[in-house]
C-alpha cells in the first residue's frame, strides 16, 4: 500500500506543472505536423507518408525524453533536502523508489497514449501497425525511458553529471532509432542501428505487414526488456546499499 500511496503522491506532483505537461504534448504534435508537411513531396513516391514516418519516429523520440521525468522523480528529494527526513519515515528506500518508478511509468504512458490519440484525431495519422501493436510499442518505449532515467538518477549522485549522461545516452538512442535522420539501407550507421531498441520499435510502428511487424516487435521488446532489466538490477544494488 505504501508503494501505491507514494506513486499517487508522485503523480499529483507531475500534474501540478501543467505548462510542462502541455509542452510535452504540444511539442511532438507541432514537430510531427511541421515535418509531415515539409517533407510530404519527398515521401510522395514512398510506401509510407511523411506524416506516418514522423508520427512514429518523433513520437518515440518524445517518449524517450521521459527519461528526464524518471530522473527527476528519484533526484528531487536529494535536491530539495527532504531525503534525510524521509529516512526517518516508516517507508523503506525500496518502497520510495518503486513508487517513483511506478508513477513515472504511469505518467509517461498516459502522456504517450494522449499524444497518440491526438495524432490520430487531429493530425489524421494512420499508423501502419495494428492498434494493439502500437500500444505495446509505446508501453515498451515508456518502460525503457523510465528505466534509463531511474538508473542514472540512482547511480550518479551529482545532478550535473547525471544530466550530462542523459544528454548523451538519450539522444544517441534516438539517433540510432532514426529519430533525427533516416537510417540508410547499408553502411556503418545501418549496422549500428541494429543494436538500438528504438530502431526495431520504430520499424514495428511503420510496418503494415502483420508478420513483419511482430518480428520487429519481438526484437525491439527483447532489446528493450534486456536493457531495462539490466538497469533495474543495477538500481536494485544501489538501493540495497542504501537500505
Amino acid at each position: 500500500m505504501n508503494v501505491i500511496n507514494i506513486a499517487g503522491a508522485q503523480i499529483k506532483l507531475f500534474t501540478k506543472n501543467p505548462k510542462l505537461l502541455l509542452l510535452f504534448v504540444a511539442g511532438p504534435l507541432f514537430l510531427i505536423y511541421i515535418f509531415g508537411e515539409a517533407f510530404s513531396s519527398i515521401f510522395a513516391s514512398a510506401p509510407l507518408s511523411a506524416k506516418s514516418y514522423f508520427g512514429s519516429t518523433l513520437l518515440t523520440m518524445a517518449l524517450m525524453q521521459g527519461a528526464y521525468i524518471a530522473f527527476w522523480a528519484v533526484s528531487k528529494d536529494r535536491n530539495t533536502g527532504t531525503e534525510p527526513r524521509l529516512a526517518l519515515a516508516p517507508v523503506s528506500v525500496l518502497q520510495r523508489v518503486l513508487g517513483a518508478f511506478l508513477a513515472s511509468f504511469i505518467s509517461l504512458s498516459a502522456l504517450a497514449y494522449l499524444i497518440l490519440g491526438l495524432c490520430v484525431g487531429i493530425l489524421s495519422i494512420r499508423y501502419q501497425a495494428s492498434l494493439d501493436s502500437v500500444l505495446l510499442v509505446l508501453a515498451i518505449t515508456c518502460l525503457l525511458a523510465t528505466s534509463i532515467g531511474m538508473a542514472v538518477g540512482l547511480v550518479v549522485k551529482k545532478d550535473q553529471a547525471a544530466s550530462g549522461i542523459l544528454n548523451v545516452c538519450v539522444p544517441l538512442v534516438i539517433f540510432l532509432g532514426g529519430g533525427y535522420a533516416m537510417i540508410p539501407d547499408s553502411g556503418f550507421l545501418h549496422e549500428a542501428a541494429r543494436f538500438s531498441p528504438l530502431r526495431w520499435l520504430n520499424l514495428a510502428l511503420m510496418s503494415a505487414d502483420r508478420a513483419q511487424c511482430l518480428g520487429y516487435l519481438r526484437v525491439g521488446a527483447a532489446y528493450s526488456l534486456g536493457v531495462s532489466l539490466f538497469l533495474l538490477a543495477i538500481s536494485a544494488l544501489v538501493i540495497r546499499r542504501k537500505s
